[in-house]
């Protein structure tokens, strides 16, 4: 049985099936209950185990599963693993570096043949820690989206740059030039990235960088939300709001709505990452989507090369980096 098993059964989302197996996630108690009777009736804590005693486990950590990203990156990593026979297991930090390092000595006991995780941070002591934690794993170890400084692991990322770069150029063209930014923070690749593409859009067009209209974010809906509202203080409104990942957006829309803004009339709106409830209320946003799936088969297949080589060979970090697409963009 897999998570998805378990979702069919219980009629709750995959992610809701993660929450409540890995005791994350505020979930009702009958939710709960209904989920662990249905992975124990259908044999899913006794295919783990037996799994495991043969070494047949990947370990899949990541920063917040209440994020559609993650959940549909874990469901990319689940359809790999599944074909070549292989369980996973999934934890959740909640972006704190000392879940991370929990998560990870937790998974040390467990005989894994890998792990695919995204990091909490990539800079300084967390980021210096997690990697000499990852390389004592002793098991082929993936990144995704987010990197590890200084670490030689193989990953999967996003052309953030690119992406951010062209969300930014597509808000210039259709008239804003006072364009507010939410980053992500700064120690995180993601964070810096998106920010150095906002800035590379702004140089192309010769617009100096106002730094009041630079608020540093945690990817999370309440920044974008509380973020959002130092920017309606100002005495005048900016042209367009870009938020660099879908939590933000969300928080911004929020703060928006309440301010009886009109998202596509009064202001322009651009984010990362798809919003289907967005996108049903007919919210006009400008999306830099990213191929989350796809992401998922890729560090899937990765970790699975890995796991077919020779004992000793001397490895080589493979990085693939895919490209994003602008959705919601009207024509030129």
């Amino acid at each position: 049985m897999t998570l998805k098993d378990i979702s069919i059964e219980t009629g709750v989302s995959i992610a809701t099936v993660s929450r409540v197996l890995n005791k994350v996630g505020n979930v009702s108690e009958e939710t709960s209950r209904r989920v662990l009777e249905a992975a124990r009736q259908g044999g899913y804590f006794r295919k783990i185990q037996e799994n495991a005693r043969k070494g047949n486990v990947i370990a899949v950590v990541v920063p917040d599963l209440g994020n559609p990203f993650f959940t549909d990156l874990v469901r990319g990593i689940q359809e790999r693993a599944i074909v070549a026979g292989k369980e996973v297991v999934v934890m959740n930090t909640c972006e704190d570096s000392g879940m991370e390092k929990r998560a990870i000595h937790l998974m040390e006991s467990m005989n894994l043949c890998g792990m695919i995780i995204t990091p909490v941070s990539d800079q300084g002591e967390s980021g210096y820690e997690a990697e000499v934690l990852l390389k004592g794993m002793n098991v082929p170890v993936v990144l995704v989206d987010r990197d590890v400084k200084n670490s030689s692991f193989d990953g999967v990322f996003l052309n953030n740059i690119q992406g951010a770069f062209e969300v930014t150029e597509y808000l210039l063209e259709q008239g804003a030039r006072e364009i507010a930014v939410i980053s992500g923070p700064v120690y995180s690749r993601p964070g810096r990235e998106r920010l150095q593409g906002y800035y590379n859009a702004l140089g192309k067009y010769q617009i100096p960088v106002d730094s009041s209209l630079v608020l540093e974010g945690d990817f999370s809906l309440e920044s974008g939300y509380r973020l959002t509202k130092r920017f309606l203080e100002r005495e005048s409104l900016p042209g367009a709001i870009l938020c660099c990942n879908n939590l933000m957006t969300l928080g911004c829309v929020k703060a928006l709505n309440a301010a009886g803004i009109r998202i596509g009339q009064d202001i322009l709106l651009a984010g990362f990452d798809e919003i289907e409830m967005l996108e049903l209320l007919g919210t006009n946003v400008v999306t830099v989507c990213r191929p989350t799936v796809e992401m998922g088969h890729s560090a899937a297949d990765i970790l699975l090369l890995r796991l077919n080589e020779p004992t000793g060979e001397r490895r080589i970090g493979r990085r693939i980096e895919l490209m994003p697409a602008l959705k919601g963009a009207k024509p030129n």
